[in-house]
């Protein structure tokens, strides 16, 4: 097999940046987006999957124990997360300049990294079992679900975080399709042992956790086989992998990590109020307006991770009319996709909920009340995620980490416990529509000083 030199390295970078500021900016967004916005359904439908066939086949109890989860994970893959984006920011540095080995020990530390704390996960978990159901929430009712939920599918950690590692370095080398088909793989395949090991075996909650776990394999064989096949993939080079840079190039995650704490917190913060306003049911219909507002959100931020590279590049190359075309299309796109999902969860709420339960109770009561009230933020929501993302390619760190910070801890923490004491349990419902208005509102502040009219034409230069 041929080695791959620095020059093969910057082809494919080459070709973007050529493409990126020379063709069609329609057809360059749509190409991009519309690939990012499987692949970010696929890697966001295992969890609404499971809940749909926990809901339908197993009851409302156990969707509770689920939601109740969700905190737990976001800190695990936050943490799989910094790592995955923190090195492969630096990995494709150091290609860019041809520096193959250097890049290789930063792919071959990370993915030590990935696997040693999986393993700490695993041990802490099984040591731990109680005390983290509690700190989760867990109650007579939920906490033995929750229990055996987590500790399922901590088992397959291991297999989670090394699939999303291998995915932003198979990315990284140009396999952009191929990433898309892995992820598209998994979660057709995650569809269909769910129907086994839950609708058919009755495994319950054990059979979700087991199916998702399952279906990873699925992604993982794919991306191992193109790191087999591909000249440009990384390889493993095991001399001095945790050196001083290796840490630092994890701290280029550390935004994204924040991002999952802060929403894995608000989480948290909705699933104990909910659960003392309504209990069980409460927190099952949360989690029931939760993984409906994923199937809107990960739709928008696929169209922003494709705009995130073709706005960074022509805001390098002085290109502002063409920045100003891109933002407009992820506007336009991300307003348009809010206003469909509003459509179908105001004219068939009652079609909509019970996707997720068969029969009439108090957690579709709930659910469908939430979200007559909730409803604007799908439509805010996309917005705001566009304007981080500008901010972002324009490095303008400050701005973007304003927008992620209140958007999704500061702001929803503050509503969720203040409103209520005005408006009672509406309070609860409209927590979210406030943040998201209130965030556009201080988003399009900051955006008056930096619309792409009154963009300088200089040189883009990669933050260290």
């Amino acid at each position: 097999m041929k080695k791959p030199t620095g020059k093969d390295s910057l082809t494919s970078v080459n070709e973007l940046t050529r493409d990126s500021i020379e063709k069609p900016t329609g057809w360059l967004f749509f190409r991009y987006s519309i690939l990012t916005v499987i692949g970010m359904i696929a890697v966001s439908s295992a969890s609404v999957v499971d809940a749909v066939f926990i809901g339908k086949f197993v009851g409302e109890k156990a969707l509770a124990s689920m939601n109740l989860s969700l905190p737990y994970f976001s800190f695990i893959f936050g943490i799989g997360l910094m790592i995955s984006i923190g090195t492969s920011v630096t990995a494709g540095k150091l290609r860019g300049e041809g520096k193959d080995v250097d890049a290789n020990r930063i792919f071959t530390g990370g993915l030590l990294a990935v696997f040693l704390f999986s393993v700490l996960s695993i041990v802490l978990v099984n040591l731990f079992p109680e005390k983290l159901s509690e700190l989760l929430g867990g109650k007579s009712d939920t906490a033995s679900g929750l229990q055996e939920y987590i500790r399922y599918l901590t088992f397959f950690i291991p297999l989670f975080l090394t699939s999303i590692y291998f995915m932003f370095y198979v990315r990284l080398s140009g396999g952009v399709v191929q990433a898309t088909v892995a992820m598209s793989a998994a979660a057709m395949l995650n569809v269909f042992l769910d129907f086994i090991f839950i609708a058919k075996l009755g495994m319950g909650i054990k059979g979700a956790a087991i199916g998702t776990g399952l279906s990873t394999l699925a992604s993982l064989v794919f991306y191992l086989n193109y790191f087999h096949k591909t000249v440009h993939s990384f390889r493993l080079e095991i001399n001095n992998v945790f050196s001083i840079g290796f840490f630092r190039s994890i701290a280029n995650g550390v935004s994204e990590f924040t991002n999952e704490i802060s929403a894995g917190v608000t989480t948290w913060i909705f699933n104990t109020v909910m659960l003392d306003a309504y209990g069980t049911s409460g927190v099952a219909s949360y989690g029931i307006v939760t993984y409906i507002t994923w199937t809107g959100l990960m739709i928008t931020y696929g169209i922003s991770d494709s705009l995130q590279p073709l706005l960074s590049i022509n805001y390098g190359a002085g290109k502002n009319k063409r920045i100003k075309s891109f933002l407009l299309y992820g506007f336009i796109s991300a307003l348009v996709t809010g206003i469909a999902i509003t459509c179908l969860v105001v004219l068939f709420p009652e079609v909509i909920t019970r996707v997720f339960l068969n029969r009439e109770s108090d957690v579709l009561k709930i659910s469908k009340e939430f979200l007559t009230y909730y409803w604007p933020a799908f439509i805010l929501s996309g917005m705001n995620i566009i304007f981080t993302v500008y901010f972002t390619s324009l490095q303008k760190i400050y701005r973007s980490a304003a927008i992620a910070v209140l958007r999704s801890l500061v702001l929803p923490a503050f509503f969720i416990l203040s409103l209520p004491i005005v408006f009672g349990n509406k309070g609860i419902f409209i927590a979210i529509p406030f943040t998201e208005l209130v965030t556009l509102f201080i988003a399009l502040i900051l955006f008056r000083n930096v619309i792409p009219d009154r963009l300088s034409a200089e040189v883009f230069t990669q933050t260290q």
